[in-house]
């Protein structure tokens, strides 16, 4: 089925770009990390990610190649898929919870747990995945924290996060707006023309 694009999509587009834009920005403070981030070495730094986490998700721990009941959101049953390892980040990349696109904010997911953290934080998610044992929470949370703190993501005082935020919902408010008025905009003189066309024959 076609994919249905709305303002939201474009408004989350300038969201992500914009906080791309601000990671950069704390990354020219780090320049080794820069330079391993950097388009052309993304992918040897994934490498390297999925390695140190012994080609694992971050959350369930299941490993690529096993196998993990999903439940199928159309169907209700339950299906049976492969692991794979998907990039995400801890942090979103959205205006509500304003991750930044960062070394220390990408960890390797599987795809369940991938779709499954849209829902949640990060940390409430792996609280869920480790199914109450709390024992195997903390050694991966452990695990994750660690990751965050040697790729040095940076600690954002409180004002500039709002800040980043007050600015993020703009900028959302803003795309969603423009592109509603401009999808009505070029409707009407398609209308118009169509409209035009007719009386002409």
């Amino acid at each position: 089925m076609a994919n249905v694009y709305k303002g939201s999509d474009a408004a989350n587009s300038a969201i992500r770009a914009l906080l791309k834009k601000i990671g950069e920005i704390y990354l020219t403070e780090e320049p080794e990390l820069k330079q391993m981030f950097n388009k052309n070495k993304r992918k040897n730094f994934w490498e390297k990610i999925k390695k140190e986490f012994g080609h694992c998700c971050a959350y369930c721990g299941l490993k690529v190649g096993d196998k993990k009941s999903v439940k199928n959101k159309k169907t209700g049953t339950l299906e049976e898929v492969v692991i794979k390892l998907e990039r995400e980040h801890l942090l979103m990349t959205n205006k509500d919870e304003c991750g930044l696109d960062h070394p220390g904010n990408i960890v390797p997911s599987c795809g369940p747990c991938n779709v499954n953290n849209r829902k949640l934080g990060w940390k409430e998610h792996l609280f869920e995945q480790c199914a109450g044992d709390f024992n195997l929470y903390h050694l991966r949370l452990e695990k994750i924290e660690s990751h965050i703190k040697k790729y040095k993501y940076p600690e954002i005082p409180e004002e500039i996060q709002r800040e980043i935020r007050k600015k993020c919902d703009v900028l959302y408010n803003y795309v969603t707006k423009s592109v509603s008025e401009s999808e009505q905009y070029i409707s009407d003189i398609v209308v118009n023309s169509l409209k035009a066309q007719k009386f002409e024959l």
